[in-house]
């Protein structure tokens, strides 16, 4: 793939997609754990597939693998992989080694999430918001795309809404452009089961008594003291084999990761340049925004689909396929890049656009968390330490 493919693309196609079918690591026999929502639900649900409602499974939403490509872009960012914009909030170090980095790429809202706008310029001390940048990304509209060009095009790639402003709910929304998920097909609920075998054999009648909610404060108890309790309480002794019916994982007959780069979703950003408007540029930075969308793909897919623990999925051979969707339907299959491929095309798209006259930001937009930002984050910390004695 080169510069006038992604032209092509970026002015003329519906859709650029891939589907690819997974298995369990361990194989199809090994379970897998899907994601927990409230109650310690997995979110379950039939599917039409060949004609056939088959029951499915979310192993990885569109939110979180967005975010896994946007780990994946801020990993090769951090190793010199890649130069794209980005925004980083400092916090001292007390609270910093705790948090890792923080920017743009690992917001929740991107360069609209509260942690930048609680965060001020370094150095000048200018509330981010109120500074040249945050005033130009906030004032961002599709029609007038430029400054998230500049400073975080991944908002026009995964979507964005300029919800922590003045302007609350009636912020700016910029469409999500790339949709991908993982499901898991045709499942069969499993059972979790729980024991622990004490090596030191401790019996549950020798009691303790425990100093308030610190179970590292505890002596043994008095034959018949009120207020004892069993060792169990703080975690000695053995626990008796058990079977939960909830939450056990699940085997699959397969699962699909399915990804998708609507273009017309692009087509609707213009990038003028002192409010001067031109095709050429709008065609440059549009194929710049391709190659970033394929760029992350082919960057979370090298370091694998490692989901969460007992849930690491891998591809059946000859399943990347990458194609076109034309505005017809028809299709089209493309080279599927590597990561130095689509890293280089999207180095080489960058220039393409820096031609037109629309550069982007290549060294890091440097924010300092405001004291109190940081005051919250360290009393949260101080708090989960409490109750997790």
């Amino acid at each position: 793939m080169d510069i006038s493919r992604l032209h092509h693309l970026a002015s003329q196609s519906a859709a650029v997609r891939s589907r690819a079918r997974l298995v369990p690591v361990g194989g199809k026999a090994d379970k897998v754990f899907p994601p927990t929502y409230e109650g310690g639900r997995y979110a379950t649900e039939l599917r039409r597939i060949d004609g056939e409602q088959v029951e499915c499974v979310l192993l990885d939403s569109v939110q979180s693998q967005a975010n896994r490509f946007e780990a994946a872009l801020q990993e090769a960012l951090d190793r010199d992989q890649i130069a794209i914009p980005c925004i980083r909030v400092r916090f001292p170090d007390e609270v910093g080694r705790e948090l890792g980095s923080v920017t743009s790429l690992t917001a929740p809202h991107r360069c609209y999430d509260a942690i930048l706008r609680d965060s001020a310029i370094l150095d000048s001390g200018v509330l981010f918001p109120k500074s040249e940048i945050g005033a130009a990304l906030s004032a961002a509209r599709p029609i007038d795309a430029t400054a998230l060009f500049r400073y975080c095009p991944t908002v026009l790639v995964f979507g964005g809404w300029d919800s922590t402003g003045v302007r609350g709910g009636m912020g700016a929304k910029f469409t999500r452009a790339v949709s991908s998920e993982i499901v898991g097909i045709s499942i069969l609920a499993g059972v979790r089961t729980f024991s622990r075998i004490d090596p030191l054999e401790i019996r549950r009648e020798v009691e303790v008594v425990v100093d308030g909610d610190d179970r590292t404060s505890w002596r043994l108890a008095e034959s018949g003291e009120k207020g004892a309790k069993r060792p169990s309480e703080i975690l000695h002794g053995n626990i008796a084999p058990t079977i939960d019916e909830a939450g056990g994982g699940v085997t699959i007959e397969q699962a699909e990761q399915t990804w998708v780069l609507s273009l017309p979703a692009l087509r609707r950003y213009r990038f003028p340049i002192a409010g001067d408007h031109d095709d050429a540029r709008d065609v440059a930075a549009r194929s710049v925004l391709v190659a970033l969308a394929l760029a992350a793909r082919a960057l979370a897919r090298a370091d694998g689909l490692f989901l969460r623990s007992r849930c690491q999925l891998i591809p059946l051979a000859g399943e990347h396929g990458l194609e076109a969707v034309a505005s017809d339907g028809s299709t089209e299959q493309l080279d599927d890049p590597t990561v130095e491929e689509a890293t280089a095309l999207l180095a080489a798209a960058v220039d393409a656009a820096a031609a037109t006259g629309l550069e982007w930001q290549r060294d890091p937009v440097e924010l300092e968390a405001q004291p109190r930002l940081v005051e919250l984050v360290s009393r949260s910390f101080a708090l989960a330490s409490k109750s997790a004695e």
